[in-house]
């Protein structure tokens, strides 16, 4: 490929980046990989996150890659696979990559500025209690979890510092930040809320357009990923843990697949206390006042925390 990637949007996990993803899907100047997040530059994804995950049949997306072809997650290993996923590229100003494991693991940053020295860098950030809660809605829809997030707050050994794929640290963002800085110069990376995505439209796309020097205005952003909420935990989890459900998938007609998701989840949302949120918090005081001095504003909004 004689273009590299040269945008990659790092996360936070669980921050709007789906929909930030598919807003520059729409737009004439970028080219977003197909695999939202293909993590070519991991050298091993956490399990946390990829459970579950079937890469087997990757080799056959790429083989019949058409331009409409979309995939959300993937463990690219080649850089000859990995440009291949951009062949449909027709001179778009940038090539992206929006996979978000990025975001904490130094290894891949390093690999990212060995790649493309001159790539752009956005993060996308949201108030680490929310992600974390959020993240975990992910978790215990997926039936990777069937505690309450209290329970599953509680179990997390918050000193252990090598694991750094939990609901706690993966809403640390401070030194993700200041090494992504380091890295590439400050003016190469953008650092954004999704708060501010949701809260003031017109001054997110200013930001953006500014970074990358295109025009936004116009272009429509979508809401992307609510999370669902399992009838049976315990079934689900039963069903996650020996892939029962990705079976199914491949079984059942997408009608009756549709009718059967409607059977086993409910439209309720699962729903943030206000003194659960109050007390946890508390634990980012510090990395917020670090992260609030690193990106010039104000990272917590309370008018827009999302708690009963």
């Amino acid at each position: 490929m004689k273009n590299k990637v040269n945008l990659f949007l790092v996360g936070a996990m669980k921050a709007g980046t789906t929909s930030l993803t598919r807003f520059f899907e729409q737009h004439p100047d970028i080219f977003v990989c197909p695999v939202k997040e293909p993590n070519f530059f991991m050298s091993q994804l956490p399990h946390s996150i990829s459970d579950g995950m079937d890469n087997s049949d990757i080799q056959i997306f790429i083989r019949d890659l058409h331009v409409n072809s979309k995939r959300h997650f993937a463990h690219i290993k080649t850089m000859s696979d990995y440009h291949s996923l951009f062949k449909f590229y027709n001179n778009e100003k940038y090539l992206a990559d929006c996979s978000t494991c990025y975001l904490h693991s130094k290894d891949a940053a390093v690999r990212i500025k060995d790649y493309n020295p001159g790539a752009k860098v956005i993060i996308l950030l949201r108030d680490p209690v929310q992600r974390a809660f959020s993240h975990y809605k992910l978790d215990y829809g997926k039936g990777r979890t069937s505690q309450s997030f209290k329970d599953a707050w509680e179990a997390i050994d918050k000193q252990n510092e090598e694991d750094r794929w939990n609901y706690y640290r993966m809403s640390l963002y401070a030194d993700a930040i200041d090494y992504y800085q380091q890295l590439f110069g400050k003016k190469n990376v953008c650092v954004i809320t999704m708060e501010l995505m949701s809260a003031n439209r017109k001054e997110f796309f200013r930001s953006l357009s500014d970074f990358l020097e295109i025009d936004f205005s116009g272009n429509e952003m979508q809401h992307e990923h609510k999370s669902v909420k399992p009838r049976y935990p315990l079934l689900n989890k039963f069903m996650h843990k020996y892939k029962i459900k990705g079976l199914i998938r491949e079984t059942l007609p997408s009608a009756l697949l549709e009718n059967a998701k409607q059977l086993f989840y409910t439209k309720e949302n699962l729903k943030l206390d206000l003194s659960l949120y109050n007390e946890l918090l508390q634990f980012f005081a510090d990395d917020i006042k670090r992260t609030e001095e690193l990106i010039g504003y104000k990272l917590i909004y309370l008018e827009h925390v999302n708690v009963q």
